[in-house]
């Protein structure tokens, strides 16, 4: 990507690069306009919409697109994309699960939920560390 050479960016620089964005009313589209908005971007209609992150990592690696993903994404080690050098806030709402209190939990359920913890709290400690 043209800008990936750079060691300093501004947000105004991004303006002239098509973008690939979650879909309208998804979890991280209304945080994201509103980052983008404080630091003078507007969107105009050169984007792709997608929660394909599959597809987001094929577009963005033949095109000149910026898209934006999670740390961990960008950086897999076979094709990893371009990180370019803007700082962003945490951009995710607090997600959780619901079940009916009124059934029992299957062993499965329990598993499941464990597995969820553990991830959380794995993403929350390298959240804080700063290496997400």
């Amino acid at each position: 990507h043209p800008l990936a050479k750079r060691k300093k960016l501004k947000w105004t620089d991004l303006n002239a690069f098509p973008w690939v964005l979650p879909p309208t009313g998804s979890l991280l589209r209304d945080p994201l306009e509103r980052t983008l908005e404080q630091h003078g971007l507007t969107l105009s209609n050169n984007y792709v919409e997608t929660l394909s992150t599959h597809f987001a990592r094929a577009y963005l690696s033949i095109t000149d697109a910026i898209g934006f993903m999670a740390g961990a994404i960008a950086k897999d080690p076979l094709q990893p994309l371009s990180i370019l050098p803007l700082a962003l806030p945490r951009l995710m709402r607090p997600a959780g699960v619901l079940w009916n209190k009124n059934r029992v939990m299957t062993p499965g359920t329990k598993l499941m939920l464990g597995c969820l913890e553990e991830a959380a709290a794995q993403l929350a400690k390298r959240y804080e560390t700063g290496r997400i």
